[in-house]
């Protein structure tokens, strides 16, 4: 999958949008994780729209699971403006039960550094707005790092 050309990798990305529900079955398992990030990291945006569109809609979920958090970091890092938008005021909207996750935290911490400085802005009022999320970040080793850019 690493060296082939993305017009080869339309295949996967058809097998995994053919049945509702396969692209977040595959962002939550151990390999397939691997799989669509690697998908979202060599395909053109047109190209992997549909994949993208479903992890959205499950965004929440995703990033409290130790593979779909991999994924959704991902898209933080190589998606199009729109679905980095898109994730963050998911984040946002989420912050306390995403914030309150060890994986979670990650997550929050991804967007606070690959995200446009004006969405950090919102992660971080979100965030700073329930001091429990802060107080929680702050205690897992991954989240000390995004209380502290909070």
């Amino acid at each position: 999958v690493n060296t082939m050309q993305p017009e080869s990798l339309q295949f996967i990305i058809d097998e995994l949008t053919q049945q509702e529900g396969l692209v977040v079955q595959a962002a939550k398992h151990r390999y397939g994780c691997r799989v669509v990030q690697h998908l979202l990291r060599a395909c053109p945006p047109p190209q992997v729209s549909r994949i993208a569109e479903s992890l959205l809609e499950v965004a929440s979920s995703l990033a409290c699971h130790r593979h779909g958090a991999f994924v959704l970091r991902c898209m933080l890092e190589s998606g199009t403006e729109e679905q980095k938008y898109q994730l963050v005021r998911c984040i946002e909207r989420n912050a306390t039960s995403i914030g309150s996750s060890v994986v979670g935290a990650r997550i929050i911490g991804a967007a606070l550094t690959h995200a446009a400085p004006k969405d950090r802005v919102w992660i971080a009022r979100a965030v700073a707005h329930d001091p429990q999320i802060l107080l929680s970040l702050a205690k897992t080793k991954e989240g000390h790092r995004s209380a502290l850019l909070v």
